[in-house]
């Protein structure tokens, strides 16, 4: 939710940069990073009994978190690559 965001925000800035990639399509990329993962891993404990409770529970809360990280990442990737632009 931090890390991978973070990640394409600075894999996107030199684009934007060079005007390769609008800013708004770059801010929404980087939106994009911070989205749950879904519940195909889940599915994939469930069915081998490996830590299937733990993953349900992780994946619980990751999709609790986008609520608040979703909103967050586009309001910052938006202000850093309009600055960028």
């Amino acid at each position: 939710m931090i890390l991978i965001p973070l990640f394409i925000l600075l894999l996107v800035i030199p684009f934007v940069y060079i005007k390769t990639l609008d800013y708004k399509i770059a801010a929404l990329l980087v939106m994009t990073g911070s989205v749950p993962p879904g519940t195909t891993i889940v599915i994939y404990s469930q069915h081998f009994k490996v830590h299937d409770k733990y993953t349900a529970q992780v994946s619980s809360l990751s999709t609790i978190m986008s609520f608040i990280f979703i909103p967050m990442w586009l309001s910052i990737g938006t202000v850093i690559l309009s600055l960028v632009k």
